[in-house]
């Protein structure tokens, strides 16, 4: 259970964000079952994007056949020339596996606007470029002295 401030708010923490809020919690009591559904009801639960760190891997110069190559021609005799249990070599695997990765599939910090979008999994990619042609047309009608009648009437169907 989060740890409860004085008036009765929850301090999140994980890894170095932390957030504080008003919850509200409780069990639902009913006759029909044995066993009680939880809630939780947040209040004022406000994210700054901006101060948030967060990383994907960065596919955008990524060769296949380089990082084939090169994990083929690694070298893994060590694992078998250790004397380690099978945990011990399995990060020895996973770590030369995964530097291997680290060198060819680097890490990009996301932008506020790409974390902002992330968080939010119900918009996908084609609710946004729908997104993108209604900001277009409302920008193309703000710009124009005399708005095209086919704009006001494209923009009004959006």
């Amino acid at each position: 259970m989060p740890p409860l401030t004085e008036n009765g708010a929850i301090v999140f923490s994980q890894g170095c964000m932390s957030h504080s809020f008003k919850a509200l919690s409780g069990n639902l009591v009913t006759k029909i079952s044995d066993h009680f559904p939880q809630f939780l009801i947040i209040e004022d639960l406000k994210v700054n994007y901006a101060s948030l760190n967060y990383y994907k891997h960065d596919y955008s110069h990524f060769s296949e056949e380089t990082f084939v190559d090169e994990v083929s021609h690694h070298d893994f005799s060590s694992i078998y020339t250790s004397n380690l249990n099978t945990n011990g070599r399995f990060d020895l695997v996973y770590d030369q596996i995964d530097s291997v990765c680290k060198k060819h599939i680097p890490y990009k910090r996301l932008s506020k606007k790409e974390v902002k979008i992330s968080s939010k999994p119900w918009i996908t990619r084609e609710i946004l470029a729908k997104m993108n042609y209604r900001d277009k047309l409302y920008s193309k009608l703000l710009n124009s002295k005399q708005p095209d009648p086919n704009l006001c009437y494209l923009y009004k169907k959006i």
